[in-house]
């Protein structure tokens, strides 16, 4: 009875302190690892083709992140998303490579950086900070032959149709309205879907919403069964939108050497 009773208070102590391990955990990172979590749960499979004659092929691209495999990588991760949340352009600055690259065109270094994103103008209203922390947040995946290299968000080395044409649900139970607007009504709900971007409104959709603390377009979209509605930009991306490539510099530690859009 005696150990009965000292095994039931060692659980007990164990428990206590997992509990206080989680509540500790910085609230970006706990985010991306409960999405993780319930991206595990979603099969990555085909739809069933007999029954309905769809428009274009339907496949689901569920999110991936690795950085949980290094933890080096993913402290640095959890303190830029608090540099982030914070929208401090000093405290930003460490965290780029002095050479990062910002555009196609060959714009590089902390100062082309700063013009980009107006953060020399309008430090607090940049969109970079909300940039930044979706790319981040929805997870990435290392390089296949360098476990050093790290590239986010996952889209953008998954994602095999043509981004100018197709884009991805970024979420789960995501509504699709009939109008571009919250006022819409529901038509259907997707799941981390592939989802064609219709030419009338495209990427210069001009319809714009904020919702909470962000703001974003609407677009027009067709599903694979060939279903039209209107989805909130914050859940549909191109894989050729703005992503972050992390490098490990020697004697530096994790870097971003790229943070830009296109292909």
């Amino acid at each position: 009875m005696k150990n009965l009773l000292l095994l039931f208070v060692i659980l007990s102590y164990m428990a206590c302190a997992n509990e206080k391990q989680t509540d500790e955990q910085p609230q970006e990172q706990a985010q991306i690892d409960q999405q993780t979590e319930q991206n595990q749960q979603i099969e990555q499979t085909n739809q069933n083709t007999e029954s309905i004659n769809y428009v274009f092929k339907p496949k689901i691209f569920k999110p991936i992140n690795e950085s949980k495999q290094n933890p080096e990588l993913r402290k640095f991760l959890n303190n830029l998303l608090t540099v982030i949340k914070n929208k401090d352009v000093e405290g930003l600055k460490p965290f780029l490579d002095e050479s990062i690259s910002v555009s196609l065109d060959g714009g590089r270094g902390w100062d082309a950086f700063l013009e980009l994103w107006e953060l020399d103008l309008k430090p607090k209203k940049s969109l970079v900070w909300q940039e930044l922390k979706n790319a981040i947040t929805l997870g990435g995946m290392f390089d296949k032959q360098n476990s050093n290299f790290y590239v986010t968000p996952y889209l953008f080395t998954t994602f095999d149709y043509n981004p100018y044409d197709y884009a991805a649900i970024i979420g789960k139970k995501v509504n699709i309205r009939d109008k571009p607007s919250t006022k819409g009504k529901v038509v259907t709900q997707l799941n981390y879907d592939v989802v064609k971007v219709l030419e009338d409104d495209g990427v210069f959709s001009p319809f714009q919403e904020k919702i909470g603390a962000e703001t974003h377009y609407w677009f027009h979209i067709q599903m694979a069964d060939g279903q039209t509605g209107y989805v909130w930009g914050k859940f549909c991306r191109s894989a050729i939108d703005n992503r972050a490539t992390f490098a490990q510099v020697r004697d530096e530690g994790w870097k971003m050497m790229s943070f830009l859009a296109g292909d």
